[in-house]
């Protein structure tokens, strides 16, 4: 008879010890202790997620088309912010344009934390263009003017669509005026600058 028996799944362990006088060692945990696992991960993320704020900025580059953008998400808990950089081409309005593409730095941030997309948790977004946000707000209530460039309102329904479902606010800060976190993104948006 061998020493010990294992078996992948718990069920099949229950029917070897009732079945037989197998010296069954099942690998997995029974489902009670599974789902109390599931539920003390779930625990972690809802606490990771309550309070995040995401500061965002861009700069027009060389030309009147590239934007280097960056974000930073920090937690309410302390944990290390995540930093992103990266390159937008806008053909039509450059800056605001730009901007609205820093604010998409929130996909990132879903990526991290798709419980988000569930309601669960709270997500602040930072920027320092006015003009972003008065453009959000034009297509997120249908209000669109004819200065509204093409680049600016697919910018904002990306935003929209990808927004859906969290709990989000969006805030103005003053740019280059001391705020921690959007100086940090400040930081960021020039390394998703093309080099000259």
């Amino acid at each position: 008879m061998p020493a010990q028996v294992f078996t992948g799944d718990w069920a099949t362990a229950e029917l070897l010890r009732v079945k037989s006088d197998l010296p069954v060692t099942d690998l997995t945990a029974p489902p009670a202790a599974l789902a109390a696992a599931r539920e003390a991960v779930a625990e972690v993320e809802r606490g990771l997620v309550s309070g995040l704020v995401l500061a965002c900025d861009s700069s027009r580059g060389r030309g009147k088309s590239v934007n280097g953008c960056g974000y930073v998400l920090a937690y309410s808990n302390g944990a290390d912010p995540i930093l992103g950089a990266y390159t937008s081409v806008s053909t039509h309005d450059g800056i605001r344009a730009g901007e609205l593409a820093a604010i998409r730095g929130l996909q990132s941030t879903l990526g991290h934390h798709p419980v988000l997309k569930e309601g669960v948790g709270d997500l602040k977004v930072l920027t320092d263009s006015k003009a972003a946000l008065e453009v959000l707000d034009r297509v997120s209530t249908g209000t669109l003017q004819p200065f509204d460039d093409t680049d600016s309102v697919a910018e904002c329904k990306r935003i929209l669509g990808s927004a859906r479902g969290v709990n989000i606010s969006y805030e103005w800060v003053r740019g280059h005026n001391g705020h921690p976190l959007n100086e940090l993104a400040d930081r960021a948006r020039r390394a998703g600058l093309p080099e000259p």
